[in-house]
């Protein structure tokens, strides 16, 4: 299995952030939703905040890794036939929706940060937002801004999976295959 990509396929690190990167911002997404069911001030909620805001932080370093590693990886080419406007697509998606995973867990940072309660780093140390007061507007436009994006880091998952599905049981090529194997 290679590790890096070839014409035919991604290689292994390309996979692997892939699925991480797919997991776990479905996962912070469920928890999201979930944290505003529970009540606040309990430790249930405050032990899933701690996680929620943990995991984004390792999120927001592996999505960093990602776009890195897209920068310096060449993609696997497209399948043949494909139609020009739908290479485009996939490429506006893929484009917003790096762009919102990187900037997700940044607004909640700031957002953390701006009311006085930056994440505790998975019980080890506290990680407020560098050069970002304590600012209960800032903290606001912060939660908003989180919000929107968390509405459309759902879309645009959602769009990435319908194309992979669409290619694999319509168009039946190897878009969705080539992100499962090396062949």
């Amino acid at each position: 299995m290679p590790l890096r990509n070839t014409p035919e396929a991604y290689g292994f690190v390309s996979r692997s952030l892939h699925w991480f990167l797919s997991i776990g911002v479905t996962i912070m997404l469920c928890v999201g939703v979930l944290l505003h069911y529970l009540s606040r001030g309990t430790g249930l909620r405050d032990f899933f905040m701690m996680l929620h805001k943990s995991t984004g932080l390792v999120i927001l370093v592996v999505m960093v890794l990602f776009c890195f590693w897209r920068l310096i990886s060449k993609r696997p080419s497209d399948p043949e036939g494909m139609p020009k406007w739908q290479r485009k697509f996939a490429n506006f998606v893929h484009t917003l929706l790096y762009i919102t995973v990187l900037a997700m867990p940044f607004s909640g940072w700031i957002m953390s940060t701006a009311a006085g309660h930056p994440p505790v780093f998975y019980w080890t140390k506290i990680l407020p937002a560098p050069f970002i007061p304590v600012n209960e507007t800032l903290a606001g436009l912060a939660s908003d801004v989180h919000l929107i994006l968390a509405w459309s880091i759902g879309v645009l998952l959602a769009l990435h999976l319908l194309g992979s599905l669409y290619h694999h049981y319509i168009r039946r090529d190897i878009i969705l295959k080539r992100m499962f194997s090396s062949h």
